[in-house]
């Protein structure tokens, strides 16, 4: 049974709006606008000609609108909306009143604003067509008469206008909005810490974080800085202003503003604001759910630049990219075009396919540098946007760093992620021929690509790097022993040879840069390289651990250059302490599950259980002269060590044949006390830091202990009374400098 029509077809006649006709077999519409948006019961037909009880009850202006629409979103949100653009006029009331500034289209004051926005809804209601119940007795029922808002002091702000919510929403954003910029949404900030920044473009705007104020033009200078000297390694975004950006994003305004205090001469406003941003990232992503790209950005930002750590699984890199990798998938930035097939929820930027490629692209890229230096294995594979780098972007840097990662994601596949080995890796006989396959390539590839900006070689270096260590694990193939040299010599020299404070580079250079360290310092205790490049190798160890505590001086702040300057100490100390510790049968011989980082896992141990043999590291030395014939290391001084590495790479690079048995790298070894050679502490690096106070523990200070010889070694390196699991579990239990982060007491049981 039909239901029967309250309208006959007569009352709307042929002057209905538009002029078109309803459709044939639809339904009448009975209800009004407000109540069908918010999908309640109406009795507007009953009520005619007076409003509905709901709009009558509201003050709401009752219409029955055949054609109208019910727009689609939250009308929570949109109230949400409304109360915080409510909140932040109050505040704007609240401020003690200055001089009124030159009057630009930007810069309003605010009661100007409000006197402007009662007048336009004035006119608004007045331009609201009167009401004609002959000939539309339907289409527009009765509301009450609208009376102007009466005029209120300069302390109070109006009452809630009885508008829709849409109109609203567009008055606000015409008012306040610049008519350049990108359609902006506005998203409540529910923290009992609110982030409050004056959006006036006045010279007297501040900017506040918790407490944390900068200043219009402390914003500027730091604006500025950041896209000239950091955007350019990272260039996924654009920014003109930062007003613009704080507009855009809270969390990305923050993130520049942070990254770009890296550069001060001192970390005083760094360390203040660091520590907000991190809640603020968790209030952003966490809290509430991100729905721009420019999240994502901020957090891409974050991972190039990281934040201060003491430990390695306390940096927030690695967890950082993950998630913006899930809030891109989330968003379609892995789609390219196809933004329209995602969430129609997200805020609209300026070309967007163009930065959301980019962004995907960042995160693929990230991960690689990222998996590569922690020893993991990427989880994103290249697709066709990554796969066409060379076609979506212009010829710069970035382009080839992203082809050179898409070539890094090819050599973990193709060497370490077999699916039959427990370690990840494939047989060593068959992980040689593939590296040497892959070698070759890269070889391909670097003549195709422009490798002169720093950036870009040093990434390139560092896969070179990645090569040899893989053929190091589990054996020593002597093919890769000179390319892993020179590709660390060179590697130094170009971080030792940059203008600016290492803080302001990029991860994957100073990554680059720590990797050549362990792959030097390693390889100098190694007999599989040449005696004559051993100097040079200590030399490019010295120079760089004196840039990186030169860089530790100035900015005391815990990160990945003090982690690895105090690394390459302990390693030193371990050479005069417990020097059969580096008596292995190869280069990489106890770590092998962390794919190309298990050099620099296996020295760390080395570290551990040199620490746990002295007693936790506070073995007393009793005398200088029992050094049973090792090599006592000369005063060799960071200048001249930056000197030589300058001078070795100044012909184009290749230092192989810089370095002699007797001039390497700016020093000579000292002869040996009984004419045989063996394991000396790296040149010039002596221990200097305040929390070790123990004179014992600096080199040659410290008594030798007794040597185990080759022999009462296994296959392992490990002398025969200590199991694999036992080493481990001393390691766990040491006393000392938990480089890594895994002394976890509620661990140590399950070993």
């Amino acid at each position: 049974m039909k239901r029967p029509a309250t309208d006959s077809p007569e009352e709307y006649g042929d002057d209905r709006l538009d002029g078109a006709k309803p459709p044939l077999k639809t339904r009448p519409v009975t209800s009004c606008s407000m109540c069908r948006q918010q999908k309640v019961k109406c009795d507007a037909g009953k009520m005619y000609p007076n409003a509905c009880t709901r709009c009558a009850k509201l003050n709401k202006h009752c219409v029955v609108d055949p054609l109208y629409k019910p727009p689609k979103g939250s009308q929570l949100k949109s109230l949400m909306d409304d109360v915080h653009q409510l909140r932040q006029e109050i505040e704007m009331l609240r401020q003690p009143q200055q001089p009124a500034p030159v009057q630009t289209p930007v810069s309003v004051p605010p009661v100007t604003q409000m006197e402007q926005q009662q007048q336009q809804q004035s006119e608004l209601h007045q331009m609201i067509p009167p009401q004609n119940h002959t000939h539309h007795p339907h289409h527009i029922l009765h509301a009450p008469p609208h009376t102007p808002y009466p005029p209120h002091p300069h302390t109070q702000l109006p009452p809630l206008p009885q508008q829709p919510q849409a109109q609203i929403q567009a008055q606000i954003q015409a008012q306040s909005h610049p008519p350049h910029l990108p359609p902006i949404t506005i998203h409540p900030n529910h923290t009992s810490k609110p982030v409050t920044t004056t959006t006036s473009a006045s010279p007297s705007s501040t900017y506040t974080l918790n407490g944390v104020t900068l200043n219009n033009e402390r914003v500027l200078r730091l604006h500025k800085r950041f896209v000239e000297r950091y955007l350019p390694y990272l260039p996924i975004l654009e920014t003109h202003s930062p007003e613009e950006l704080y507009e855009q994003s809270k969390l990305l305004f923050w993130t520049v503003m942070v990254t770009a205090c890296q550069s001060d001469p001192n970390p005083q406003q760094y360390n203040q604001l660091w520590p907000h941003v991190k809640n603020l990232i968790i209030e952003t992503c966490w809290l509430h759910t991100p729905r721009s790209t420019h999240v994502v950005q901020a957090l891409l930002v974050l991972a190039t630049w990281p934040l201060p750590n003491m430990k390695i699984l306390d940096d927030w890199s690695y967890r950082l990219i993950g998630l913006a990798k899930n809030i891109s998938l989330q968003l379609g930035l892995h789609r390219g075009e196809f933004v329209s097939e995602f969430s129609r929820s997200q805020v609209r930027m300026t070309d967007a396919v163009k930065w959301r490629t980019r962004s995907w692209m960042a995160i693929f890229f990230l991960e690689q540098v990222w998996c590569s230096s922690l020893g993991l294995p990427p989880t994103t594979q290249a697709d066709s946007l990554i796969n066409n780098a060379a076609t979506k972007l212009p010829s710069f840097s970035f382009s080839i760093l992203v082809r050179l990662s898409a070539f890094c994601s090819r050599l973990i596949n193709l060497v370490g992620n077999s699916q039959t080995s427990a370690d990840g890796l494939i047989p060593y006989d068959d992980r040689i021929n593939v590296l040497a396959v892959i070698n070759n390539e890269l070889d391909i590839v670097a003549q195709q690509l422009d490798l002169s900006e720093p950036s870009a070689e040093m990434y390139y270096l560092n896969i070179r790097l990645m090569i040899a260590v893989f053929s190091f694990i589990g054996g020593t193939d002597t093919r890769f022993i000179m390319n892993a040299y020179n590709a660390a010599t060179r590697a130094v020299a170009i971080l030792c040879g940059l203008p600016y404070q290492i803080t302001q580079y990029p991860i994957w250079m100073r990554q680059c840069a720590s990797f050549a360290a362990t792959v030097l310092f390693r390889l100098h205790l190694s007999p599989h390289l040449l005696p004559k490049y051993h100097e040079t190798a200590r030399g490019s160890v010295v120079a760089l651990h004196a840039k990186f505590k030169q860089m530790v001086a100035h900015w005391p702040v815990d990160n990945d250059i003090s982690r690895i300057a105090k690394v390459v100490e302990k390693l030193n100390r371990t050479i005069v302490t417990n020097p059969e510790l580096f008596k292995t049968p190869g280069i990489v011989s106890r770590m092998r599950s962390h794919l190309s980082a298990s050099l620099f896992y296996e020295l760390i141990w080395i570290i551990h259980e040199a620490q746990r043999r002295n007693g936790g590291g506070n073995s007393q030395g009793v005398s200088t002269s029992n050094t049973g014939g090792r090599n006592t290391p000369t005063q060799q001084t960071a200048s001249s060590s930056v000197a030589a590495l300058t001078n070795n790479s100044s012909n184009g690079g290749n230092t192989a044949g810089a370095g002699t048995a007797t001039n390497g790298g700016g020093a000579t070894a000292a002869p040996s006390t009984n004419g045989s050679s063996g394991a000396a502490p790296i040149n010039g690096i002596i221990k200097t830091d305040s929390d070790d106070p123990d004179p014992s523990m600096a080199p040659l200070q410290l008594e030798r202990p007794p040597v185990v010889k080759d022999e009462q070694f296994n296959d392992f390196g490990f002398p025969p009374d200590l199991g694999v699991m036992d080493i481990m579990q001393d390691w766990m239990d040491g006393k000392g400098d938990d480089f890594l982060g895994w002394m976890d007491v509620n661990l140590s049981p399950e070993f």
